[in-house]
């Protein structure tokens, strides 16, 4: 049995409100790629698909977010596809519904986020998918599934923190499911797969082989240098048989920076600032001069701003996009430009 094992797309579209043009945003169009090349990948080579869940990023969903989802998900017709309920989705009322909704166009399998577990047949192995849950209760859950009586051979799919695994560049998880925890549990399975954590991560932990795939986007956590990958597990008399790893070809590097540090034209960076204070804003406006594509602070209070992009990238129309155009019937550049602002507006108006 061969499965693609992916996570934490993260497709949010209100990183840009302030750039004007968002569906040009260099930030929005990495998602929506790197989330879509696993989908590739098992559609090419016809193999189930396992997304572990934080599909989207934010409280709510927005139409460019729509659009590229059900593009996305229609591409898993003819596989079959399962995709788990992250704390994005679980932490946020509407976000489930949407999911269900979308899985619609793919027939994909979706866990009831208000229940312990949704067990899942394919191709002969059992997934065993848990959605979200804080710590405590996600305890319980797998106190009392010791004894589940638990159909073989069959697989552990969860989102959680996992305490030691690898962040970023010198970052370890410090709490999360530890050996005590989770050992005499994970007996029952050939593996686990575990979305939530950001960095790809593959070892024998927990007594069994544990699967990270880590997100498709860099986004926090010191994982800007991170190579983002998905996995491709091939499993064979109820045993991990062979794992391979797949780079992520349309991510986009950051550069972490200080104020007043000298970037070179062309980079996205991330500034160790809260974005809110003159310098800041100075240091801001010098670099989007200077030719830098986007510009991200990082401190507490910037985390949840709105970053700039460079005026010249607002100009550009993505080949999506023009590709939508084309399907409605709309081939004349105005009638795109006007397409690509109506998609804008409404979305603004949310």
């Amino acid at each position: 049995m061969k499965i693609c094992v992916t996570s934490d797309s993260h497709l949010t579209f209100p990183y840009s409100f302030s750039s004007g043009h968002p569906m040009a945003d260099p930030m929005f169009l990495a998602a929506c790629r790197g989330a879509a090349e696993p989908f590739q990948a098992a559609v090419a080579e016809n193999m189930g698909l396992y997304h572990g869940g934080d599909w989207f990023g934010r409280p709510a969903v927005y139409p460019p977010e729509l659009m590229a989802s059900s593009r996305i998900f229609s591409m898993a017709k003819k596989i079959r596809f399962y995709i788990n309920c992250g704390n994005h989705e679980v932490d946020y009322p509407t976000i489930p519904s949407v999911l269900q909704s979308l899985s619609g166009m793919s027939g994909a399998f979706v866990p009831a986020h208000d229940q312990p577990f949704s067990v899942f047949e394919h191709d002969g192995y059992f997934l065993y998918v848990l959605p979200y849950k804080k710590e405590p209760v996600f305890n319980e859950i797998i106190r009392l599934m010791k004894n589940e009586k638990i159909k073989q051979p069959a697989i552990l799919c969860i989102h959680q923190n996992v305490k030691g695994v690898r962040l970023g560049q010198g970052v370890k998880m410090k709490d999360g499911l530890t050996e005590e925890q989770l050992c005499d549990s994970c007996s029952r399975f050939c593996a686990i797969i575990c979305g939530h954590i950001h960095a790809p991560y593959f070892s024998r932990k927990f007594g069994v082989p544990l699967i990270i795939p880590g997100s498709t986007l860099s986004m926090d956590f010191r994982d800007e240098a991170v190579e983002k990958s998905f996995f491709i597990a091939e499993f064979e008399d109820g045993k991990l048989k062979a794992m391979a790893r797949r780079k992520i070809e349309s991510q986009i590097y950051f550069r972490r920076v200080k104020l007043g540090d000298q970037v070179n034209p062309g980079n996205i960076v991330r500034v160790e600032a809260d974005g809110q204070d003159q310098e800041f804003m100075k240091y801001r406006e010098s670099l989007l001069s200077a030719g830098v594509i986007a510009v991200l602070p990082m401190g507490v209070k910037g985390r949840e701003m709105p970053y700039a992009v460079n005026p010249e990238i607002k100009k550009s129309i993505p080949e999506w996009l023009e590709d939508y155009c084309v399907e409605k019937g709309i081939a004349d550049r105005p009638g795109i430009l006007a397409e690509h602002e109506r998609i804008f507006d409404a979305a603004a108006n949310i």
